[in-house]
């Protein structure tokens, strides 16, 4: 069982034993600029991940090729990803046509707004994520959160891992922008985070399921 600096202590319910395959950059803390270099690979268990967000550090599913030379990563820079990251943000954006801009509103029940504590709760969640944890941007009455599965599967075409997380993220109510293999995430220092230490297995299986329910 891992102990947060709050005192608040992650769940260990399964136990992941593989190694994972990521990018991470050190020096984007909580919500920081997209655009600072510093991004690299690298291989963490499970728990150095938890531990990892926990200290504000940023991550990305996406394991780089040797050309990205730090900076932002994009679908190019791309080798392959094994990790993946919903988020739940509880919005619900509409475009504006007079400003021109995407409008938010904070989705409802009958919308879908999701708890972070009804989905550490969720049986799906408890038996096949590895973490749960807050973001930067979670306030009480508009709850926004990540879940973040690993799958054996190494996928390096950007199509496919699309069409392998979306699922995951019409059955969470997640934002549909954040399917990208690419897709940077933030770390958050005062995140609630309750790990699970799951693998999603027959990652091929599950969202058929998924699809099919």
């Amino acid at each position: 069982m891992l102990q947060e600096a709050s005192g608040h202590f992650l769940t260990n319910i399964g136990e992941s034993k593989m190694i994972l395959n990521l990018s991470i950059n050190k020096s984007m803390i909580n919500k920081a600029n997209p655009s600072l270099y510093g991004w690299k690979n690298a291989e963490m268990t499970g728990e150095e991940l938890a531990d990892h967000i926990h200290n504000g550090f940023a991550f990305s599913p996406g394991v780089l090729k040797p050309n990205a030379s730090g900076r932002k990563p994009s679908i190019k820079d791309i080798k392959f990803a094994h990790i993946l990251a919903i988020d739940i943000d509880n919005d619900i954006k509409s475009y504006n046509s007079l400003t021109k801009k995407y409008d938010k509103r904070i989705k409802s029940v009958e919308d879908g707004y999701k708890t972070y504590s009804e989905t550490i709760n969720d049986e799906f969640i408890k038996n096949n994520a590895l973490l749960v944890y807050t973001t930067p941007s979670h306030k009480a009455g508009f709850e926004r959160f990540r879940i973040v599965f690993v799958i054996e599967k190494q996928i390096n075409n950007p199509v496919e891992y699309r069409q392998i997380i979306t699922p995951l993220i019409d059955k969470f109510g997640g934002d549909k922008s954040c399917s990208n293999i690419d897709r940077l995430f933030y770390g958050n220092r005062d995140c609630q985070l309750e790990y699970f230490g799951n693998n999603l297995n027959n990652i091929s299986e599950t969202t058929d399921r998924i699809n099919y329910d």
